[in-house]
């Protein structure tokens, strides 16, 4: 022992306490009453981020079919997929184009019109033609000009069409007996592009349901298994609406609702709104003489709960409301 040691270096040092299982315990209860009470709070926050990439992307894919239609001088548009577990929704998207007009397989095919009744007609090919490039829903129309004709039925060479043309509208063919064989093209209806389709980011929806224009604003449900298909002509307009073999050229803005499947269902789980009261919710709209798109969050409204009191109301708040692109 040398004089600089002391007795006390030599004395047996206590052993290091350890943690107990009672305290490991209670770090882990309290670990997971934190993760609990964070869950609460970013699980709202991550739905919410979806629906909103959701409308994002619609937004993207709409502007985008519009600038290719533009670009290329041919129809383009995006197909909206009822999903098959759930109709009254579509999950998947992708964009569309129009084949060229068809006239038969060879100069000098033509038809000759014959009237079959009130509002119907029967046009029977002669020449080259391939009926599977035909369906029913496809438009006709004679000599390249004047009204296009909807053909119900397609049975080899023979086709039939409805010839409803409204007040002081004209047939350019005999009311009796057959016509001369006339020049004819058929416009077809929208086929999958070659671009890849996008699904929905996960538990959102197109809700269909309450989709539609603004005087029909469930214009689109009910469809059955048939896609909704908007359209955009060369000039940036909206060219037509599908759904499955009708279809029409809309006159006010076409509006997509984008949602949360949960409350897309009927009937709704307690506690759960519509999508269209859910002001995290978006609206997806269309204007049908420019084609511009533009997205909005569904704001609250004066009904009950503070949520909007009708569909017509949600998508007024959201017009009112800062939109979040497409301008």
């Amino acid at each position: 022992m040398t004089g600089s040691q002391k007795i006390s270096d030599f004395r047996p040092r206590a052993s290091r306490r350890g943690i107990t299982l009672m305290e490991l315990l209670v770090v882990v209860g309290i670990l997971l009453i934190l993760v609990v009470l964070s869950a609460r709070q970013v699980i709202p926050a991550m739905k919410q981020s979806r629906v909103r990439e959701t409308a994002r992307t619609i937004n993207i894919y709409l502007s985008g079919a519009r600038n290719r239609a533009m670009a290329t001088g041919r129809p383009c548009g995006v197909v909206f997929q009822r999903d098959g577990n759930l109709m009254e929704v579509a999950t998947v998207f992708h964009q569309a184009e129009v084949p060229p007009p068809y006239s038969g397989d060879a100069v000098g095919t033509a038809v000759t019109m014959s009237t079959t009744g009130v509002g119907t007609a029967s046009a029977n090919v002669t020449g080259a033609f391939d009926a599977s490039l035909v369906r029913q829903g496809d438009l006709m129309r004679i000599n390249y000009q004047g009204y296009w004709y909807t053909i119900t039925n397609v049975s080899g060479s023979s086709l039939t069409l409805t010839t409803d043309l409204g007040t002081g509208g004209r047939l350019p063919w005999p009311t009796s007996g057959q016509s001369l064989p006339l020049p004819f093209e058929i416009l077809r209806q929208p086929v999958a592009s070659a671009a890849g389709e996008y699904e929905a980011a996960k538990t959102t929806v197109v809700d269909l349901a309450f989709s539609g224009t603004e005087t029909n604003p469930t214009l689109f449900a009910g469809g059955g298994s048939a896609p909704v298909t908007v359209m955009f002509s060369p000039n940036g307009s909206i060219q037509r609406v599908y759904m499955g073999n009708t279809h029409f050229v809309p006159t006010e803005s076409i509006y997509l609702l984008v949602g949360r499947r949960e409350q897309a269902l009927s009937p709704l789980e307690p506690g759960l709104y519509r999508n269209w009261q859910d002001t995290r919710s978006f609206w997806v709209a269309i204007s049908p003489q420019t084609g511009l798109v533009t997205s909005a969050e569904v704001s609250g409204g004066t009904g009950a709960a503070g949520v909007p009191a009708d569909v017509i109301m949600s998508r007024q708040l959201a017009r009112d409301a800062q939109t979040t692109g497409g301008r």
